[in-house]
């Protein structure tokens, strides 16, 4: 048998990380369970059960020694401004005061669900060259592109970098409107009832996503 090159994290898509994850949640509180670790095998080579069992013990525990990498987590990765991904450029959205209302929605709509379902809300930043979100080209196929190839260590350093970047967008709206609301209570220029849907604007934003604790 020639001799296996060890995985890494970088080689690991976001659907593979999803079959790993299943695989730890199968056998949670049997960890000592001696098929975890050919499980896992299967799981980062999306390979079935009868292909490993199908293995002599020697040729399995040799694999087995390829995914030492999972003994450690996942780092995030820097952001790029673009990817190749399964032979397709996609940009990065960088700016969040430049993302059109339906890509704001949906990624307001999704930011609960990027645990859940990363590839769709990468999908909702990571768009096409050339296109504008989810015009003249096909979404589902972005998100599939994004789900079977682009590796997890991507996809953290996205998910983490634009709910930085969000929050860093909020706090600038809510100090905007802050100083529109000082502004307007000083020199009359509302009514009270403007005043108060201002207000309450501004603690919607606050709430969201813990902003109140985040606001110097």
């Amino acid at each position: 048998m020639m001799k296996l090159k060890k995985k890494n994290w970088d080689e690991i898509t976001i659907n593979d990380h999803k079959r790993i994850v299943e695989v730890y949640n199968k056998y949670i509180g049997d960890e000592e369970n001696p098929m975890l670790p050919y499980d896992l095998v299967c799981a980062v080579y999306g390979k079935p059960w009868e292909w490993m069992s199908g293995l002599s013990i020697k040729e399995a525990n040799e694999y087995v020694k390829t995914i030492e990498f999972l003994g450690s987590r996942p780092k995030p990765s820097m952001v790029k401004s673009s990817y190749v991904i399964n032979g397709h450029k996609y940009k990065t959205t960088m700016n969040m005061q430049a993302v059109t209302t339906s890509q704001y929605i949906d990624f307001q709509n999704m930011s609960d669900k990027s645990g859940e379902m990363p590839a769709e809300f990468l999908a909702i930043i990571l768009v096409p060259e050339g296109k504008e979100y989810n015009v003249g080209y096909d979404l589902k196929e972005a998100i599939t592109d994004i789900e079977y190839h682009l590796p997890i260590t991507d996809a953290l350093g996205l998910t983490a970098f634009f709910f930085n970047l969000s929050q860093i967008s909020m706090r600038r709206s809510l100090r905007r409107l802050k100083k529109m609301q000082k502004a307007a209570a000083k020199e009359g220029q509302m009514t009270t009832e403007q005043l108060e849907a201002l207000q309450k604007t501004i603690q919607i934003l606050e709430s969201a996503n813990g902003l109140r604790r985040l606001m110097p």
